[in-house]
């Protein structure tokens, strides 16, 4: 137990020993005494919950979690610590309060069988809760609120979490691997995930849809107030510390080295820019380097609004040493942006920024933009249908009761092209049969993906687009396969940003013509004319739909790329030198006997991962004269609502 007198320390050990041992009565047999939460309730009684295990045998009745009250000094407890009765428990004791009813929340245990299953609706490394009309229990089993974050992302692993409430509005942090996964270090990893979830009247959570976004942001930031510089949705690079100007809570951005940046997401600016931009900076006196600051528009390389070096004097210096630096801005910038703070030099700290001027900026509540608006895309491809719906309409993505979806399995084939058996996933439609040839949708993942991660994102909602499109006449019966595209021959080789790494993703095409197709079409009633065979992929599985696309044109009657990441024509980014797989004159379709009928191309206008890249692909195919069609999605980031969007407008095509 340590304590402080403000939230960012310094810490100091109160006690000089363990405030709960296994001295503690009632604590002896408790495996693990770790994973502690505290409820302060209502009348100011507070409350401590710990403990963990499994011992020998008891895998559905661990008996190793405790309550304890707290006492007023909350260093000391009052009485002993009590057993609470957790089905299946492993660990992550959780607590909170709705209503007059209280909810203890836990990790189920991996040993979870049939019977625990059946009687509590639970499985392995899942969150579930308790029940109780006191904080000292007893509680009763309710439900389980969270799978495992391993049907979310592919990658299974311990969950904790924690349930809170924040202006009204309720939350679940808990721990997923997808960070690891999108780098490729499987390791078993966790970072942090925040959703949002509806508490019931009667305190029923239900399940809680994971997302890749996380939560809505609740309110637009003011740039016109002073802002600290730790205030960022994202950074890469960068640590904090604690002030030193004695304010509980104060924080400074440290560990800033070339490169490195932040984001600051929803900055609202107003109808007027600004005029200038003010920072407050500390230079270490052993630094030598040239330091400067780039702020960025939507992206990290998007338009440059200010370049701010916190160089000589300044124009004034703080009791805490920071100076307050001043520059004009290079662009104007009205309305609602993200803003990307991108660094250069190492050796100094940063504390604050805030634009001056005229502009005012509205810090009104944030709400969820209209994505059901349709906007005209201004360019038309031929015969190609202009997009009019740049965004999937949200009432396309939700399951209707009186509708069926199509079902999911998983096949693995024999690659003769890596010399491996390799794994598919098949999405197939409502009734399927054997009696009718269906067209066939390859559908491609992105960089460090594999044949779930596109499929068992819920958010996609490719099931349900799919679905609820063809129920409705506006799109064909089909079956979709998601294949692993990373096609190397060997079995510990794994992604990376290099192009030894990346290239068992262009050696894909060969094991798609060579093993996959083939293995689809004599096992599954498929059509094998080339008008019911399609293909489409997001990021790197984008610039793989593309080079398959024009390369085997007499395969594929539509081709489609969302998002597609470069390397398809020689580029650099911020991850690597791309030699590309073709040059630009040679982005086109040179069969003019098997032109396709649909070419899309697709990107977000935040996509902050592949940037500009798409359009590059776009200027260059009309530069080459080629036939397509290519549109930008309101607002979408380099994720699920650019992948519905893409989807849609393309089944609608085919």
């Amino acid at each position: 137990m340590l304590e402080a007198d403000s939230p960012t320390g310094p810490f100091r050990d109160p006690l000089g020993k363990a405030l709960i041992s296994r001295e503690t009565p009632h604590c002896a047999d408790v495996l693990w005494l770790f994973d502690p939460a505290v409820l302060v309730d209502d009348d100011g009684r507070a409350y401590l919950y710990f403990g963990g295990g499994v011992p020998a045998g008891k895998v559905a009745d661990p008996g190793t979690a405790r309550v304890v009250e707290l006492g007023e000094d909350m260093i000391s407890i009052k009485g002993e610590p009590k057993t609470i009765d957790v089905p299946y428990l492993f660990e992550d004791s959780g607590i909170h309060k709705a209503g007059n009813k209280y909810y203890y929340t836990y990790c189920t245990n991996w040993q979870v069988d049939a019977a625990g299953t059946e009687k509590y609706g639970i499985h392995n490394a899942e969150i579930a809760c308790l029940e109780s009309d006191s904080p000292m229990g007893p509680f009763v089993f309710k439900e389980r609120i969270l799978e495992n974050p391993g049907t979310f992302c592919g990658l299974y692993g311990n969950n904790h979490h924690c349930v809170f409430s924040f202006q009204d509005k309720w939350y679940i942090a808990y721990h997923s691997r997808v960070l690891e996964k999108a780098m490729g270090i499987e390791h078993g990893y966790r970072c942090t995930n925040i959703d949002e979830f509806t508490m019931q009247e009667d305190g029923t959570i239900g399940i809680i849809r994971q997302t890749s976004d996380g939560r809505t942001q609740l309110k637009k930031v003011n740039p016109y107030g002073e802002n600290s510089a730790v205030n960022m949705a994202m950074n890469a690079g960068l640590d904090t510390a604690a002030a030193e100007d004695g304010k509980a809570g104060s924080m400074t951005l440290t560990g800033i080295d070339t490169g490195d940046y932040l984001k600051v997401q929803g900055v609202d600016f107003g109808e007027t820019s600004p005029q200038a931009l003010e920072g407050w900076f500390k230079k270490n006196d052993s630094s030598e380097e040239t330091c400067a600051v780039r702020v960025n528009m939507d992206a990290p390389w998007g338009d440059v609004v200010a370049y701010l070096s916190p160089e000589g004097e300044g124009t004034e210096t703080g009791a805490d040493g920071f100076v307050k630096y001043q520059t004009q801005l290079v662009k104007e910038i009205t309305g609602v942006h993200d803003l990307y703070f991108v660094f250069s030099g190492s050796g100094y700290e940063m504390k604050a920024w805030r634009f001056t001027g005229e502009g005012k900026g509205t810090e009104q509540q944030a709400g969820v933009t209209d994505e059901s608006t349709t906007a005209e895309d201004t360019t038309e491809a031929a015969d190609m249908s202009k997009v009019t719906q740049t965004t999937c309409p949200d009432e396309v993505t939700l399951r209707k009761a009186d509708r069926t979806y199509g079902t999911v399995e998983h096949v693995t084939y024999h690659s003769e092209t890596t010399g491996l058996d390799r794994g598919a996933n098949i999405l197939l439609p409502p009734g399927y049969s054997k009696d009718k040839k269906y067209p066939v949708l390859y559908f491609l993942h992105g960089i460090f993906g594999d044949e779930y991660c596109l499929i068992n994102d819920g958010n996609n909602k490719i099931p349900e687009i799919i679905g609820n499109l063809s129920a409705e006449g506006k799109a064909r019966d089909m079956i979709v396969v998601f294949p692993n595209m990373y096609a190397t021959s060997d079995p510990n080789q794994k992604p990376a940003f290099d192009a030894a790494a990346v290239a068992p993703y262009d050696n894909f095409i060969n094991d798609l013509v060579n093993d996959l197709i083939p293995y689809i079409e004599s096992n599954y009633s498929v059509s094998t004319e080339k008008e019911d065979r399609a293909i489409i992929g997001f990021s790197m599985g984008g610039r793989e739909s593309l080079f398959i696309g024009v390369n085997r044109p007499d395969l594929f009657s539509c081709i489609g790329a969302i998002s597609p990441a470069p390397g398809l024509t020689p580029a650099k980014d911020w991850a690597m030198t791309h030699p590309g797989q073709m040059q630009e004159s040679e982005l086109k379709i040179t069969d003019t006997a098997n032109l396709p009928k649909l070419l899309m191309v697709c990107c977000g206008t935040n996509d902050s991962v592949v940037g500009r890249f798409p359009l590059s692909y776009h200027e260059i195919m009309e530069k080459n004269e080629v036939v397509h069609l290519w549109y930008e999605v309101p607002g979408a980031d380099h994720n699920d609502q650019a992948i519905r969007s893409g989807l849609y407008n393309f089944i609608l095509r085919w």
